[in-house]
This record gives C-alpha cells, sequence and structure tokens, in this order.
C-alpha cells in the first residue's frame, strides 16, 4: 500500500509544517489560543497548494502544541485532492515529531485510510498508525488497468 502511506506521509508533513509555521508567528505564550483558524499555504507561484484547518489551538506549557479538529486539505489546480481530519493531535516542534491517539481519516477519491492514533516523524519523513488501521479502495479498476499497486 505505497501510495496510502505516501500520501499520509504528504498529509501529515503539510498539517505540521502549517503547526511550526503557525508556532513561528506566535511568541510560544503558554496558554496562548487560536480558534477556528485557516492556515493557506500557496506555491511560488501563487497557487494554493493546500489549507489546514482547526478547531482549536493552544501552546500548552511544555512548548507543544495541541490542535483540536484538524481537517487538512490538499489541491491540485483548484480541486481538493485529499483531506485529512484528526480529532486533535500534539505536536512538538523542538522534536519534530506529532502524535495522537485519537481518530484520523484521509479521503482520495478512490482511497480512505482510517484508523486511531498516529505519530509523526518529520527528520524521518515517517508516519505510524497505530489502532484500527483500515485502507478502502474504491473503484480498483484503474489499478488494474494501469498494472496493479506497489
Amino acid at each position: 500500500m505505497r501510495i496510502a502511506h505516501t500520501t499520509l506521509v504528504a498529509a501529515l508533513s503539510v498539517v505540521l509544517f502549517v503547526a511550526m509555521s503557525w508556532t513561528t508567528w506566535s511568541q510560544h505564550v503558554v496558554g496562548q489560543t487560536v480558534t477556528r483558524f485557516r492556515v493557506p499555504q500557496y506555491d511560488s507561484e501563487g497557487r494554493l497548494t493546500s489549507q489546514i484547518f482547526g478547531d482549536f489551538a493552544e501552546v500548552l506549557s511544555n512548548g507543544i502544541i495541541k490542535i483540536t479538529g484538524l481537517l487538512l486539505e490538499m489541491y491540485q489546480g483548484t480541486q481538493v485532492t485529499m483531506r485529512v481530519t484528526a480529532e486533535s493531535c500534539r505536536f512538538d516542534r523542538a522534536r519534530g515529531v506529532a502524535v495522537s491517539d485519537s481518530a484520523v481519516r484521509m479521503d482520495r477519491t478512490n482511497l480512505t485510510v482510517t484508523g486511531k492514533g498516529f505519530s509523526w516523524h518529520g527528520a524521518e519523513d515517517r508516519v505510524q498508525l497505530f489502532q484500527n488501521v483500515r485502507v478502502i479502495l474504491h473503484d480498483t479498476r484503474q489499478y488494474e488497468e494501469a498494472g496493479g499497486l506497489e
């Protein structure tokens, strides 16, 4: 399931890049919060590549950012190519690590991945889902015609 892994790595990388950017804007003030936020990301030509939405984010006493109600959208052209949702995650900017014990869901046109709990290690570009991982392929005919899945 290389397609699912690569897609999930890309999605979580964008989520955490945005979280790192948000911490740069803030002064790391313990208890600082942001509600109902949207952070768009653009390429060098000004095209929207992704945007992250959250219900709530807070800087905790240990410098970790807690994000709840996470929605990430990734774009190709003007079309949403993937949506990732998670109930919550904690991002440790100093270590470049995010962890969650909440539900996570990734949706693409022909693929859905769900699970409970994940970790992301930026330096290793590695994502691990912990429990109840389920991959659902929709309309697999296109993959069969292309020679199968890698």
